[in-house]
């Protein structure tokens, strides 16, 4: 097992997830994923397999309405207990996933992809797994938000490059909205739609935060919330 792999399972198998996804920012950015898989899904033939890649024992199935006519599927780090019929096969995304050729419908990878250290390798095995004109909806916090892009004009480094901080450290491929696009495209993603869950001013002693659902200038938002079409 890779360091990065061991440092993640270390930080996030138990059960912290439970509790920062209650947080307002971290809760709109789910439910905006969810409402992208459930648009997909009600348009698409059941059954429909939706993966998620490393749910940290919350699946985005508790963020929808209507999870039902979706089959469910977690590739994760660890088995976590106490989720009745979701399966879940613990795996290391650094490695080739234990899953077939094109079996998804639908891919959910939320706040992932900044953890991975062999961006080529993760992107190559959700284009193998995706089924052609399938749906993946994916999830990381914006390098460049606005603030970040006004701290680096002074010679301060972007929030999401801090290797001392408590669990930043682990996000070790952070990416802008054109870099994120770029590299997806590269990998046969084209994006069909950008959304941030909303904006965030971060002070010495208080942070003030607009937590909406919003299309409109994404790349200057706290997360980026992408819908990606496999060609």
């Amino acid at each position: 097992m890779s360091a990065p792999f061991n440092a993640n399972v270390n930080r996030y198998s138990d059960g912290i997830a439970s509790e920062y996804t209650q947080e307002p920012l971290h809760r709109k950015r789910l439910q905006i994923a969810a409402r992208l898989i459930e648009a997909e899904s009600s348009v698409r033939p059941t059954p429909t397999l939706l993966v998620e890649l490393a749910s940290g024992g919350v699946p985005i199935t508790g963020f929808m309405r209507r999870p039902s006519n979706l089959q469910y599927l977690s590739l994760d780090g660890a088995v976590f207990k106490d989720l009745p019929g979701h399966r879940q096969v613990a795996c290391n995304l650094e490695e080739p996933w234990p899953i077939q050729d094109q079996a998804a419908d639908i891919l959910f990878a939320g706040d992932v992809i900044e953890h991975i250290f062999d961006t080529k390798h993760y992107l190559s095995e959700m284009r193998r797994v995706v089924k052609r004109g399938g749906l993946v909806v994916m999830t990381t916090p914006n390098l460049c938000a606005a603030q970040d892009r006004l701290r680096f004009l002074v010679g301060l480094h972007p929030r999401h490059i801090a290797p001392l901080h408590e669990y930043l450290w682990l996000h070790i491929r952070p990416f802008s909205k054109r870099g994120l696009m770029a590299a997806c495209n590269e990998f046969g993603f084209s994006t069909e739609a950008c959304w941030t869950n909303g904006f965030v001013w971060r002070g010495a002693r208080r942070q003030c935060e607009l937590v909406c659902a919003t299309r409109l200038l994404p790349g200057l938002g706290n997360s980026l919330v992408l819908a990606l079409r496999r060609r």
